[in-house]
C-alpha cells in the first residue's frame, strides 16, 4: 500500500477516536489542566458571599482596609484562615469533565438557580478589583469532586475539589473570646454585689486559687474547685456576636465579673439572661482596661476589635460563669433535730 495512503488512514483514525472521546464529555489533556477560575484574579479579592435557595444569605464577607469583616454579623471580624483555606482550594480547582448544558437537567446535579426555592445549589459571589463572578456549587460527586456551573451559563462541569462552604456566618469567625491569655495568666477574679466573692493567687506558677473573706462558720471549696471558674474564662467560646444593645445591659439582673491578669490588663465581664416571649438567650459583654502604658495598649486593641459586640453563650457556658459566693463554699452541714 502506498505510504501516503497509510498515513492518511492513520490520520483519519486518530480524528475519529478524538471525536468519540470529545462526544463522551471527557476533556482533552489541555482541558484537564484548565483551572476553574483561569480568568479571575483572587489576589485582590474584596468580597465573598454564599447564598442559598430563595436568596437566603449565608455569609457576606468584605474587606475593609486591611481587615475582613462579616457584614451579616454586624461587621464582626472574619476568621481569615477559613477564607484563605477556601480560596486556595478554589484556585486549585480544575475542570475534570464537561457535563450537561441542558437547563432542564440542572436539577440532577443540584445546579438550578437559587431563586428557585427548591434549589440545592449554593451561589458563590466573588468580587475582585471591580470584576465579579457568580458560581453555582451543586452536588458532590461520588468519590471526589463537585458539580458546578457559572450562573450566566448553562454548561455544567465536574471539578476535582469538594469546595466545602459554611452553613452559617458564624462558621467563619473565631468563637474563642480570649486568645491572648489562658487561665494561668489570671491573677484575680472578683464578682460584684451582695453575692460577690474574690478569688486570687500569688503568682502564675500557682495553679489554684484562694477565696478571700470566707464567711464565719463556712468552709471554702477546695482550691482546685475554685480554679474551675478561671478555666471556664480562659477557654470561653461564644455562639454568635451581635452589636451591643445598651438597653439590655441596664437590666438589674446583670452580673459583673472582673478578671485581672498578671500583665496588668483587666477584663470586665457582664452576664445577663434575656428572656422574652420569643427567646431565652444568655449574653456576655466584655470591656478591657489597663493599669499601665503597656497594658493600656493591649486593652485598647481588644476593645477596638471586640468591644462593640455582645456575645450569645450556650447555656452550659453561661452556667459555668454565673457563680455566687455560695458556689465557692462547701454546703452547710445538715443539723439533726
Amino acid at each position: 500500500m502506498n505510504k501516503n495512503i497509510v498515513l492518511l488512514l492513520v490520520g483519519v483514525l486518530v480524528a475519529v477516536v478524538a471525536a468519540v472521546v470529545s462526544q463522551s464529555g471527557k476533556p482533552d489533556s489541555s482541558a484537564q489542566q484548565q483551572t476553574l477560575l483561569s480568568d479571575f484574579d483572587v489576589n485582590q479579592l474584596q468580597q465573598v458571599k454564599f447564598i442559598k435557595a430563595g436568596d437566603q444569605l449565608v455569609l457576606d464577607a468584605e474587606k475593609q482596609g486591611d481587615k475582613w469583616q462579616v457584614n451579616n454579623l454586624d461587621g464582626y471580624p472574619l476568621n481569615v484562615a477559613d477564607l484563605s483555606k477556601f480560596v486556595q482550594e478554589l484556585v486549585d480547582s480544575k475542570l475534570v469533565e464537561k457535563k450537561t448544558a441542558n437547563a432542564s437537567k440542572h436539577a440532577r446535579l443540584g445546579l438550578t438557580a437559587i431563586n428557585d426555592s427548591d434549589s440545592e445549589a449554593t451561589l458563590l459571589h466573588l468580587v475582585s478589583e471591580g470584576k465579579s463572578i457568580d458560581l453555582l456549587l451543586g452536588n458532590f460527586a461520588k468519590g471526589n469532586g463537585r458539580y458546578v456551573r457559572f450562573a450566566d451559563q448553562d454548561q455544567t462541569w465536574l471539578i476535582d475539589k469538594q469546595l466545602y462552604t459554611p452553613s452559617s456566618a458564624a462558621n467563619w469567625i473565631d468563637k474563642k473570646l480570649f486568645n491572648d491569655f489562658t487561665m494561668a495568666d489570671i491573677k484575680r477574679l472578683e464578682l460584684a454585689g451582695e453575692e460577690g466573692f474574690v478569688l486570687n493567687k500569688a503568682d502564675k506558677e500557682q495553679a489554684d486559687f484562694n477565696l478571700e473573706s470566707v464567711p464565719s462558720e463556712r468552709t471554702a471549696k477546695s482550691s482546685s474547685e475554685l480554679a474551675s471558674l478561671s478555666s471556664s474564662i480562659g477557654g470561653l467560646r461564644m455562639d454568635a456576636p451581635r452589636l451591643l444593645d445598651s438597653q439590655l445591659w441596664q437590666n438589674d439582673s446583670v452580673k459583673s465579673l472582673k478578671v485581672s491578669l498578671f500583665n496588668g490588663v483587666d477584663y470586665q465581664l457582664k452576664l445577663v439572661n434575656s428572656t422574652d416571649a420569643d427567646s431565652d438567650e444568655n449574653w456576655l459583654s466584655v470591656v478591657a482596661s489597663g493599669t499601665d502604658e503597656a497594658s493600656n495598649v493591649i486593652a485598647q486593641q481588644y476593645n477596638d476589635n471586640y468591644g462593640k459586640w455582645q456575645y450569645a453563650l450556650p447555656s452550659y457556658t453561661f452556667d459555668s460563669l454565673d457563680k455566687s459566693i455560695e458556689d465557692m463554699l462547701e454546703p452547710l452541714a445538715e443539723t439533726s433535730e
